[in-house]
């Protein structure tokens, strides 16, 4: 009984903290993931926002992006990578991206994955999505 009650309490802590879209509980900044994909998100002017990406740094591949609008929607700094197994080689790791919010309009984002030596090759992964700053 108490294995089955420990693993019950396990599994919801494991499923309670996989939300799609959330906030950060230290400072309250809007935290994207994958999910937030074809989507489109409100948010103030001055509003700042983090998206979080899987990435597969073992294959060489980096992620950029565009903004149809720069002056709605800015990248803070550049994107960054953080090894999903530390100390251990190989496998995935999580890319984060800081955003900031600017002028009111819209701003398409769209982030691709890619070997950026590989000229021509379509991205491995693609990640659009839409903001809205009123």
């Amino acid at each position: 009984m108490k294995v089955a009650l420990f693993i019950a309490l396990v599994l919801c802590a494991a499923l309670t903290g996989c939300s799609d879209l959330g906030t950060s509980p230290l400072d309250g900044t809007p935290q994207l993931n994958q999910a937030v994909d074809g989507l489109t998100i409100s948010y103030v002017r001055g509003q700042k926002f983090i998206l979080f990406l899987d990435s597969n740094i073992d294959a060489g591949c980096q992620w950029d992006y565009t903004l149809s609008d720069s002056s709605v929607v800015c990248v803070e700094g550049k994107v960054t990578y953080r090894s999903n197994n530390p100390g251990v080689p190989g496998g995935l790791a999580t890319a984060t991206v800081h955003f900031c919010t600017g002028h009111m309009g819209k701003c398409i984002v769209t982030m691709f994955e890619h070997q950026p030596w590989m000229i021509g090759v379509p991205p491995s992964k693609t990640v659009s999505f839409t903001v809205l700053v009123q």
